[in-house]
């Protein structure tokens, strides 16, 4: 089928780990045991690390999923797995062929958002952020007593970022699905009756029967999408479930409940800041597993200390940060209170050596390179908000004009044709709104996705 969409959600860099045997795939209850009887690090963050950033939309069905999803997710292994899972399990054997040279763009893997007023399960946009090989980087220094406790707060910051990036984005998804459905039967029955009135006109002699086949076009095209969003609920469903370990109730009860009140209230409500600190991104995966490399070497590093990074404000602009001089045009905060900065000559002018030079070399860029991520996603989120106000404002005003036609319609003044194209408009817009509010909370969940999974509030 030419529009056929092609039902695949978007991944970059997935991780792979390695096959030996470790201490992460044990469950974490036994982890977090033993790290308060070795008081060696806060075990509160060993597991579901995060300051619970989704207790900000006020929905405890989203609040179930992600905690249920968290119990089925005991380690980053696990979660790794489920990831790959959700990815394979959204595409068929002939869904892989169909359209691929069209939709696919072969040097990103991403794929195109459909056309139109529809939007697939493409319009998630889940990636994952960090490099391919920095899991197994921290996979292979389980072993090392000196750093073992730390490389699981990065595993757990890893996997419980993903957990409820994932969760949310599903249940974010299945809301607009709802709301789709509900849209398209709408519109479908207004067309019916618009079909009926053409069909009048023509049998009086009043048409050429073009708007009757415009008519009968729309219906075809709007069944169509009907049958795709039933498809792409299914895919949604399976991809809760595999998240879900599995539990076939708990996603029954989770779209049960967004079916009874699939309230697009969520997307409005948001608890994201204008602008965060750059220290901020000491709670990324990469960011964090640098400066623990970063710290083992200090005392070899000590001739190599530069001027330190500056905690400046990061303000989602266009602008890349390509080095350490466009950081201090930034308006400064204080000085950074986790990141020093190295560089690889020192007053006696000798480089370090080779192995010393790399990590500093991967630090300095592992900074750099997140505080570009977290502008950017800090940017999108403040557009698409921003669009999303801007758009509310206009329908706020065609759901008055449509009020308004209603009463003349009533009193005799407008004719049923004319009211129902205008509100058959009307509900396209509608539609376009909720997408425009769903695309906001997806750009929203990102942003606290590069944060490491914090709002950039310090709040819940």
């Amino acid at each position: 089928m030419k529009n056929k969409i092609l039902v695949l959600l978007i991944f970059t860099g997935i991780v792979s780990f390695s096959n030996k045997t470790n201490n992460l795939s044990q469950d974490y209850k036994n982890i977090i045991d033993q790290a308060k009887k070795d008081a060696k690090i806060n075990y509160k963050l060993l597991y579901g690390y995060t300051n619970k950033w989704w207790l900000g939309y006020n929905d405890e069905a989203l609040n179930n999923f992600i905690g249920n999803a968290f119990t089925a997710s005991t380690n980053a292994k696990t979660m790794q797995k489920k990831m790959s899972d959700i990815q394979n399990s959204s595409r068929t054997k002939s869904e892989e062929s169909t359209d691929k040279t069209e939709r696919i763009n072969r040097k990103t893997n991403e794929v195109k958002l459909v056309s139109g007023d529809f939007y697939g399960p493409d319009s998630l946009k889940i990636r994952l952020i960090y490099p391919a090989d920095l899991i197994n980087k921290l996979d292979a220094m389980t072993s090392n007593k000196n750093s073992e406790l730390e490389v699981l707060e990065l595993e757990a910051k890893w996997a419980s970022s993903s957990v409820s990036m994932l969760a949310a984005k599903l249940y974010g998804y299945y809301i607009y699905l709802e709301n789709e459905e509900k849209n398209i039967k709408e519109r479908l029955d207004i067309l019916a009756e618009l079909e009926k009135l053409e069909e009048i006109k023509l049998s009086l002699k009043r048409g050429d029967g073009e708007s009757l086949i415009n008519v009968q076009n729309l219906k075809i095209k709007l069944e169509n999408q009907l049958s795709e969003n039933a498809s792409n609920k299914k895919t949604t469903e399976r991809s809760m479930e595999i998240l879900l370990g599995g539990n076939k109730q708990d996603v029954k009860n989770i779209t049960a409940g967004i079916k009874n009140n699939p309230d697009t209230g969520i997307y409005k409500k948001i608890r994201r800041p204008d602008r965060v600190p750059s220290d901020s991104i000491k709670d990324r995966v990469d960011a964090g597993f640098y400066l623990m490399l970063i710290k083992a070497e200090r005392d070899s590093l000590y001739s190599y200390t530069a001027p330190g990074y500056d905690n400046f404000w990061i303000t989602g602009d266009s602008e890349d940060i390509t080095s350490y001089e466009q950081t201090a045009k930034r308006e400064k905060i204080t000085d950074s209170l986790y990141f020093q900065r190295y560089e690889e000559n020192n007053f006696f002018d000798q480089k370090p050596a080779a192995g010393l030079l790399k990590t500093i070399t991967q630090y300095n860029s592992a900074i750099l390179n997140s505080y570009n991520e977290v502008n950017t996603a800090l940017g999108n989120a403040k557009t698409d908000y921003s669009t999303l106000v801007n758009d509310d404002k206009i329908f706020e005003e065609q759901k008055s004009i449509l009020a308004d036609k209603k009463n003349k319609l009533d009193a005799g003044m407008v004719s049923k044709y004319d009211y129902y194209n205008i509100q058959y408009n009307y509900l396209t817009q509608e539609l376009s709104n909720i997408q425009l509010g769903f695309k906001s909370f997806i750009s929203e969940v990102d942003f606290i996705y590069n944060l490491g999974g914090q709002n950039g509030t310090g709040k819940k």
